[in-house]
C-alpha cells in the first residue's frame, strides 16, 4: 500500500531520551521504528540535521515533524529557545533543508504536539481538552473547537510563569515562578541535582518523592490545573506520564479537589500515549502540513 511506502519522520527532543520515528501516511505512529537519537547527534541543530540526512536519505520520507521543549515560531520553523539544550534563535527548517534533505519541516513546542496526540488517540471526543506536562518546565498544550491553539506569540499553556504565594514573579528568561517551585522541590526530594535545571526528561528518576514532598507537589500542580479549568474551561485535562510517573495519584486526588471548588469541573485523566503523545502528535500535524489534496493522492 502506498500509505506503508511512505513515511512522515518524526523527532521528539523533548523525551527522557530524544527519540526519532516514523508515522504512516494514514497517521499510525510504527512503534518498532521509534528509537533513541544518538548523543553526538544532538551536540548541535546542525550535527541533528546532518545525521537525519545521513540515516534517513532512502527511507521515502515526505515530511518531518520536530517536538521542541522550547518556544518555538510554527511559522517560519524556528526554534526561539530550547533550554534544555541551550540553543536559541536556530533557523531549524533551513537546517534540514539544507543539511538533512527534507523541505518544509514542522517545528513546534513538545507540549503542543502532545496535545493534538492525545486529542487524536481519543478520537476527538473532546473539542475542548489540555494536557499538562512536566518536560523542560512545566506547561500545557491547549486543543480548542478542536484545534490547537497557540496564542498570540505561540505562548498559550505556559502555566508555569503563574504567581505563587511564595514566589510572586518569575523570569522570562528562565523559569517560571510556578515551575520554579515544582523544580525546587523536586531538587530538595533529591530527584534531580541542583545543576539539573532542565533536564529532568535526561535521566530515570532516582527515588519516589516522600510523602511531604508528593503532598507540596500535588499542591503546586493542582493550583496549574485550577487555573487551566477556570480560564479555559475545558472538557479534559490530560496529564502527561512525566507527573504521573512522580506522583502516581495525581489526577485521583485532583478531580474530588476540583469538584468542592468549581461548578464545572473537567475531567482529570491519565496521558493513553504516555511517552510516546509528542511523537504522535508531531506525525499528525506534519500531515496536515502536507495538504489535504496531497495526501488524498497518496493514500
Amino acid at each position: 500500500m502506498v500509505s506503508d511506502a511512505y513515511v512522515v519522520a518524526v523527532i521528539d527532543l523533548s523525551a527522557r531520551r530524544p527519540l526519532v520515528g516514523r508515522v504512516d501516511l494514514l497517521g499510525r505512529l510504527v512503534e518498532s521504528s521509534v528509537s533513541e537519537i544518538p548523543r553526538e547527534a544532538l551536540r548541535s541543530p546542525l550535527d541533528l540535521a546532518t545525521w537525519f540526512g545521513e540515516t534517513y536519505r532512502d527511507d521515502h520520507v515526505i515530511g518531518l515533524g520536530i517536538s521542541v521543549p522550547g518556544v518555538t515560531d510554527p511559522a517560519n520553523g524556528r526554534i526561539e529557545w530550547a533550554p534544555r539544550f541551550g540553543w536559541r534563535d536556530v533557523e531549524m527548517r533551513d537546517l534540514f533543508r539544507l543539511h538533512g534533505g527534507i523541505d518544509g519541516a514542522v517545528v513546534e513546542n513538545d507540549l503542543n504536539l502532545a496535545a493534538v496526540g492525545e486529542h487524536a488517540a481519543s478520537g476527538g471526543r473532546d473539542s475542548n481538552m489540555v494536557m499538562l506536562g512536566l518536560r523542560g518546565g512545566l506547561g500545557a498544550g491547549v486543543i480548542v473547537g478542536g484545534s490547537l491553539y497557540r496564542g498570540t506569540h505561540n505562548s498559550s499553556g505556559e502555566v508555569g510563569y503563574l504567581a505563587t504565594g511564595r514566589q510572586p514573579l518569575g523570569s522570562s528568561q528562565e523559569f517560571g515562578a510556578l515551575e520554579g517551585e515544582v523544580f525546587e522541590e523536586l531538587r530538595q526530594a533529591g530527584l534531580i541535582k541542583a545543576s539539573d535545571a532542565y533536564q529532568l526528561d535526561d535521566q530515570e528518576p532516582r527515588a519516589r518523592p516522600s510523602e511531604a514532598a508528593r503532598n507540596a507537589l500535588d499542591d503546586l500542580i493542582f493550583q496549574a490545573v485550577v487555573a487551566i479549568a477556570t480560564v479555559l474551561d475545558p472538557e479534559t485535562i490530560v496529564i502527561g506520564a512525566e507527573l504521573t510517573e512522580l506522583l502516581p495519584d495525581l489526577s485521583s486526588s485532583v478531580q474530588p479537589r476540583l469538584a468542592k471548588i468549581l461548578p464545572h469541573a473537567p475531567w482529570i485523566v491519565d496521558s493513553q500515549l504516555g511517552g510516546l503523545a509528542s511523537l504522535r502528535g508531531a506525525g499528525t500535524v506534519t500531515l496536515d502540513a502536507l495538504g489535504p489534496s496531497f495526501r488524498r493522492l497518496l493514500s
